[in-house]
């Protein structure tokens, strides 16, 4: 016997089905887009003032001192983005197995894991911050912070200097995540003062060939020197309350090098700017477009764009 009309997939369902998959793919990112402010625009471009920061608590002697902040402005430019299927029409009558809800799902994590693709892009590129140098650069400066740098190599820090440049042992892996986290540290702000003191969560991203040596080198208690073993050197820096999340990529293209962001300041390395948020749509079975071309579309888009935020939050390491 036959198992009865099965039930056409109907846009309402569609659309249900990709916005519950899409917020619950946001939410569970837990990675770039933790380093991103998310903020909404409401026109082509929008203007951001970056400014210094606050100078100490004073002891009050009867008049008030105002510190005119330093700024820097910055603009990010809205793009229009779509990503669009088509389903025809024998394939939604005869769909038993929920085949097309699953492709819904696979519109939304499209959806939700661009503004990452965006994100991994601007590290790639190493563009223009905002204060006109190179996201990762070697002299940075803003207000009295005099030059420095949150690009270093092995001239800086002679652990950087490994064996293998795209294939660091573990051993090597957790002295170069030390390094860049004591490097982080040093960084100064526009008063001249320290400012990445609080710091205790941090994301390294990896590309994929260095994924097993910085897993290794944040979870193990010894570590293999090739001539014997010792403690691992980030031991101490957990028990401290410091967390350090590895998280791979395949769209780094660089196998030499590796990015540790604090994941905790208030200033985030990244902006995501939402003028028009992602929103699905389509053309199903009664439209004209599905009675000429004989199958239905559905698409998201979205007016955003993600953009270059605070560098300070920021270290890149190239390994030789």
């Amino acid at each position: 016997m036959g198992q009865g009309t099965p039930q056409i997939l109907s846009p309402r369902g569609l659309i249900g089905s990709f916005y519950y998959e899409y917020e619950q793919r946001l939410s569970g990112q837990n990675a770039l887009t933790d380093l991103m402010d998310r903020t909404t625009s409401d026109r082509a471009s929008e203007q951001y003032p970056f400014l210094g920061s606050h100078g100490q608590m004073r002891e009050y002697d009867g008049g008030r001192q105002a510190k005119e902040l330093p700024a820097f402005d910055f603009e990010i430019k809205n793009r229009y983005f779509e990503y669009t299927i088509g389903i025809k029409k024998e394939h939604l009558r005869r769909d038993q197995t929920g085949q097309l809800l699953k492709r819904a799902g696979e519109l939304a994590d499209v959806a939700a894991d661009h503004p990452v693709v965006l994100g991994i892009s601007l590290i790639n590129a190493n563009g223009l911050s905002f204060d006109g140098q190179n996201f990762f650069d070697t002299d940075h400066a803003w207000g009295n912070s005099g030059a420095f740098k949150n690009d270093i190599a092995a001239g800086d820090y002679a652990v950087l200097n490994v064996g293998t440049p795209a294939a660091p042992t573990a051993n090597e892996m957790a002295d170069v995540i030390m390094t860049m986290m004591q490097h982080q540290f040093t960084y100064l702000d526009t008063e001249g003062r320290k400012m990445n003191g609080t710091a205790r969560k941090f994301q390294l991203h990896v590309p994929i060939n260095m994924w097993g040596a910085a897993v290794a080198a944040t979870s193990s208690l010894m570590l293999n020197t090739g001539s014997g073993s010792r403690d691992n050197p980030l031991t101490g820096v957990f028990k401290q309350g410091i967390s350090i999340d590895v998280i791979p990529s395949g769209e780094l293209t660089a196998t030499d090098k590796l990015y540790l962001f604090r994941v905790d300041a208030r200033r985030k390395p990244f902006i995501w700017q939402e003028e028009v948020p992602v929103k699905i749509d389509t053309l199903w079975l009664d439209s004209e477009w599905a009675k000429t071309h004989d199958h239905v579309q559905a698409w998201v888009e979205g007016w955003y764009n993600v953009g270059y935020g605070d560098f300070t939050c920021a270290t890149r390491a190239t390994l030789s």
